[in-house]
């Protein structure tokens, strides 16, 4: 049996290089070859490239050829976190197994698909149409012969409604599917709305797939073993500009006398004492582990939070699109008092016990549905 999973590699995202592993390694304990396809679009292939040139512009650049050279001047804070990048490439290396071929369109592989009896759409944004994936037929799986068994596992859409125009090619390529599974309650309805209903379900995020202890020996090689003696405060603001999660972390910080860190990519959090630009993937979920207390506008922060056991205070972005995602999972939970508090609003401890069980009991339907139609 082999399984080739498409989803969005490679970006330089902490949620989805961690989702990307979390899934290939449940099903490799499986006893399944499981691969991930490398499928990696032009507008995934810029991030991190200095020389990239937008599809758009080229036409352009090759007629004024002078121009490439100021492309790369637009790019120059990409240099800033260099390390960042090197830190998921290493992680790529060492633990995500890619398909023998490269794609870069829908038309290559269509004209020389994978190889696989089963191709797995998930997790993570896939279909989010807000985003150019979730309007790529690629990870609809419109590829390949017909033979081959179509599933999704937590795929998402990101948001709570799509545009009606994209519903229709949307419908089409969901035909070739056997199971469709999402990752947020949202997107049953978004299904129903196209007339899905049979064999869909919805099942938990792939981090949930792996247990504590595997997770936290799987983080014990990191780079900020100098901030593990300092009791802190963790803030992953996506946008660095979320005034909300600026109150409420300077006064945990003050009330519990705790370090402020904080998870960058370009720009540095004016008010953290501890600015880090270069954490990769692992040490993403070391510094989740080690915290006191987590603050972040992070889907996957708030999940491993979770996973840890940690008290945490989550926000949606500003523009209010990935809320159902968020209060999806603390829905589950029953601790949706986490979402979008003011600073006087903060709450008491969590109830562990109570999560913990809500939670396995979702574990256990997601991985019967990936034992019921894995084989």
């Amino acid at each position: 049996m082999k399984v080739g999973v498409i989803t969005c590699h490679k970006v330089y995202n902490y949620g989805a290089s961690l989702q990307s592993y979390a899934l290939q390694h449940y099903l490799k304990k499986q006893g399944i070859k499981v691969y991930l396809i490398n499928y990696l679009p032009d507008t995934f292939r810029s991030k991190y490239n200095l020389f990239f040139v937008r599809e758009d512009r080229r036409k352009i650049i090759k007629k004024f050829p002078i121009l490439k050279l100021l492309m790369p001047l637009s790019n120059r804070q990409m240099l800033i976190t260099w390390g960042r990048k090197r830190a998921f490439n290493e992680f790529d290396t060492k633990y995500i197994e890619l398909s023998p071929l490269s794609y870069s369109s829908i038309n290559e592989l269509r004209k020389n698909p994978p190889v696989a009896d089963i191709y797995i759409a998930g997790s993570d944004q896939v279909w989010n149409t807000d985003m150019n994936n979730g309007r790529d037929a690629s990870y609809f799986l419109d590829f390949g012969d017909e033979r081959v068994k179509r599933i999704s596992y937590a795929a998402s859409f990101g948001i709570s409604n799509i545009k009606e125009e994209y519903k229709t090619p949307i419908k089409e390529w969901l035909k070739r599917f056997e199971a469709i599974s999402v990752r947020e309650k949202t997107g049953l309805n978004i299904l129903a709305s196209m007339g899905y209903t049979d064999n869909c379900i919805n099942v938990i995020d792939p981090v949930f797939l792996l247990n504590k202890d595997e997770w936290i020996n799987l983080s014990q090689n990191h780079i900020h073993k100098k901030i593990e003696k300092a009791p802190y405060v963790l803030v992953y603001d996506f946008y660095h500009n979320d005034i909300k999660v600026k109150k409420i972390v300077e006064k945990i910080a003050k009330e519990r006398n705790l370090k402020i860190v904080s998870i960058n990519d370009t720009k540095r959090l004016s008010y953290a004492d501890i600015n880090i630009n270069n954490a990769g993937p692992l040490d993403f979920v070391w510094l989740i582990l080690h915290a006191t207390t987590v603050v972040s506008t992070s889907f996957h922060a708030t999940a491993f939070s979770i996973i840890f056991q940690k008290d945490f205070y989550c926000y949606t972005l500003l523009t209010q699109k990935n809320a159902s995602r968020m209060s999806d999972l603390l829905e589950l939970c029953q601790i949706k008092n986490r979402l979008n508090i003011k600073p006087h609003e903060m709450n008491s401890l969590i109830q562990w016990e109570d999560v913990k069980s809500r939670i396995n009991d979702k574990i256990k339907e997601s991985k019967q549905f990936l034992h019921d139609n894995i084989k």
